[in-house]
C-alpha cells in the first residue's frame, strides 16, 4: 500500500508541470533569438558558454530535491473566472508564480556568487513560460485543470492536455517547432513591451471559456485545432516576453 501511495503521488506530481519539456525549451529556445548582445553576453558568463534551453525544465526536477521542495506553489497561480485572485506581493516567502517571479528576478540582479546566480537565472526562465500555460491561471476547484479527465486517444486530464499532448501530436523537434514559428513571421510587439505578469494573466483568462468548451468529454478536431493555434500563440508570447524581461535584467 505505501508503495502504491508513492507511486500514485509522483505520477500526479508530472502532471502538476508547466509546459512538458518541449514546451519549456521551445519558450526558452524562442527567447534566446531575440535576446539582446549586451544580454547574451551577460549570461552566457552566468551559464558558462551553455545554452539557456538546456536548463529550461531544471526548475521541474529541482522542485522534488529537499532544497527546493517547497517551491510547487511557485509554477502557477489560482484564478477565479471572474479575474479574481489572492495573490502576496511578500518577495521573503513566495506563494505562486507572480511572487516567485519577482523573487527570483531580485535575486539574479542582487547575487554576486555565480553558482546562485545561474540557479535564480533557471526559476526565471522557468517560470514566465509556466506563466503562459493557460492552466497555470488555473481554476482552483479543478487544481488547474488536473482534476479534469477528458478523452484524446486516451483518458487525461486537461492540465496535461495542455502542458504536453497538443505540442506533441505535432511530432516536432525542439529546434523545428522553434524555427516554425520564427517562420510565420508573427507580431514582436511584447518583445519592445516591459514584462509585465498582471498582463499575462488576463490573456490566459481570455481562454478560459474555450480551455473548458470541449462536448462529451472528448477533444474532437474542431478543439484540437484552434488548441494548436493558442498552444502556439503562447509559446511565441512566452518566448518574447522572457526575452524582454532577460533584456531589461541584463541591461
Amino acid at each position: 500500500m505505501k508503495l502504491l501511495v508513492i507511486i500514485s503521488t509522483f505520477v500526479f506530481s508530472l502532471s502538476c508541470y508547466a509546459w512538458g519539456p518541449k514546451g519549456q525549451q521551445i519558450t526558452v529556445m524562442l527567447a534566446e533569438k531575440y535576446l539582446s548582445a549586451t544580454a547574451k553576453d551577460k549570461i552566457m558568463k552566468i551559464t558558462g558558454n551553455k545554452t539557456l534551453s538546456s536548463f529550461a525544465t531544471w526548475a521541474d526536477q529541482a522542485r522534488n530535491t529537499n532544497e527546493w521542495n517547497d517551491t510547487g506553489s511557485w509554477h502557477y497561480i489560482d484564478v477565479e473566472d471572474d479575474g479574481s485572485f489572492t495573490h502576496s506581493s511578500s518577495l521573503d516567502a513566495p506563494t505562486d508564480v507572480l511572487s516567485a517571479l519577482d523573487y527570483c528576478s531580485k535575486n539574479l540582479q542582487t547575487e554576486t556568487d555565480l553558482a546562485r546566480k545561474l540557479v535564480w537565472l533557471k526559476f526565471v526562465i522557468h517560470l514566465v513560460g509556466d506563466l503562459h500555460q493557460p492552466m497555470h491561471v488555473g481554476r482552483p476547484e479543478d487544481r488547474g485543470g488536473n482534476l479534469t479527465k477528458v478523452m484524446y486517444g486516451k483518458e487525461v486530464n486537461l492540465h496535461f492536455l495542455w502542458d504536453s499532448a497538443f505540442i506533441d501530436k505535432k511530432s516536432l523537434s525542439i529546434e523545428d517547432y522553434s524555427k516554425l514559428l520564427v517562420s510565420q513571421s508573427r507580431g514582436q510587439e511584447v518583445l519592445r513591451a516591459p514584462f509585465n505578469a498582471d498582463t499575462v494573466i488576463q490573456e490566459n483568462l481570455k481562454y478560459r471559456d474555450f480551455l473548458y468548451s470541449y462536448k462529451s468529454d472528448r477533444i474532437d478536431s474542431e478543439y484540437e485545432a484552434k488548441a494548436f493555434t493558442i498552444t502556439d500563440e503562447r509559446l511565441w508570447t512566452g518566448g518574447l516576453r522572457l526575452a524582454s524581461l532577460l533584456n531589461s535584467l541584463f541591461k
